[in-house]
């Protein structure tokens, strides 16, 4: 992961769609990555430090120097699994902001959905009644119409003439 990357901000006042989410998922999966990466190589070093400095000590009969040595080590390997601790934890709590901030995407991405199905509701359907409005019935008439056509199949439509709709219409349509 490059730097430009990382600096980047994750949560915009925009509304986000899938694609945005997608792309914070990869960047989430890059750094679990890259930190499980590290684990294995800070512990592959580890044992090859500790190995390196044991084995020559085994081997040859000055055992004062190969201990001073082995010493000097382990304060080393202690050093860097301490200062590899601090990054994991450091990246722990960055991939605890990401998941926040992309909990909040999915939860405004919802609200949106919920907001777009209220708008389609109120500008298709009729408030009284709940049934579609005439507009919706145009648009729906010409999408089978189009489908009768290209399928080659015959469209029959039904209309009805309700006697009295007139003041019904006018007694509970619309306020007095």
């Amino acid at each position: 992961m490059n730097q430009s990357e990382s600096q980047q901000p994750l949560l915009l006042s925009a509304p986000v769609g899938a694609e945005q989410i997608s792309s914070t998922m990869r960047r989430i999966a890059r750094r679990q990555w890259s930190l499980w990466s590290c684990a294995v190589m800070v512990t592959v070093l580890l044992a090859l430090g500790i190995a390196s400095f044991a084995f020559p000590g085994l081997l040859s009969q000055a055992q004062e120097s190969a201990s001073l040595l082995l010493t000097s080590a382990v304060r080393g390997i202690i050093g860097l699994v301490l200062i590899f601790n601090v990054y994991t934890v450091y990246q722990q709590l960055q991939i605890h902001r990401i998941h926040e901030q992309l909990s909040k995407q999915v939860e405004a991405l919802g609200k949106m959905e919920v907001r777009t199905e209220e708008v389609y509701k109120l500008a298709a359907l009729d408030p009284l009644t709940g049934l579609y409005n005439r507009r919706s019935g145009e648009l729906r008439l010409a999408q089978e119409m189009s489908r009768s056509t290209r399928n080659g199949h015959p469209l029959t439509v039904l209309a009805l003439d309700l006697d009295g709709l007139k003041q019904v219409n006018d007694n509970f349509g619309h306020p007095g």
